[in-house]
């Protein structure tokens, strides 16, 4: 059974969530577990390791409000990747947040990108776990993204009041329309 645990700094994983976070996610992306984990203590995020039956397989954070949940950050270890583990995690992440605006980010599509085809695969994978446009995007560090949401509509201010926290502190962000 696919299993959301709640990390510490004391957490078996910390070391293995550590190289993951570096792995899988580029400098402008990366945000380091020491850091998440800060946040969480502030009551910003939720940091959380993936587990299948007790098997670590990834991990996730979610900032959270009473009615949003934004997905922060979601990695699957590559051993586990192609294996449904991120549709699986999708899935507990929307029974725990059933109650509120589920909220997801990913590269803006643009076919001058290389890695446009992994874009295109990632904007897919969340339609098909039930996310849709919002009709919202941001940038920062250089990178636009597109903003999908499920369970309610979207509002683009609440979103952004999550966004203002010591979580983005010195980020410029600019949001736009998409479509």
């Amino acid at each position: 059974m696919l299993r959301l645990e709640k990390m510490t700094r004391t957490s078996s994983e910390c070391g293995r969530v550590g190289k993951l976070l570096k792995e899988a996610f580029p400098p402008a992306e990366y945000m380091s577990l020491e850091d998440q984990l800060d946040l969480q203590d502030d009551g910003y995020l939720s940091v959380y390791a993936i587990k299948d039956d007790g098997t670590y397989v990834g991990m996730t954070s979610i900032a959270e409000t009473n009615d949003l949940a934004y997905i922060f950050f979601l990695a699957v270890e590559e051993e586990f990747r192609s294996k449904g583990y991120g549709g699986r995690t999708l899935q507990t992440i929307s029974d725990l947040y059933c109650d509120r605006i589920i909220i997801v980010d990913f590269e803006l599509p643009d076919e001058s990108a290389p890695n446009n085809p992994q874009r295109l695969r990632r904007r897919s994978f969340y339609l098909r776990a039930g996310f849709g446009p919002t009709g919202w995007g941001f940038a920062f560090g250089g990178v636009s993204y597109e903003i999908f949401s499920k369970n309610r509509p979207f509002g683009i201010d609440r979103f952004k009041e999550m966004l203002t926290p010591k979580a983005l502190s010195g980020m410029s962000i600019e949001y736009f329309r998409v479509g």
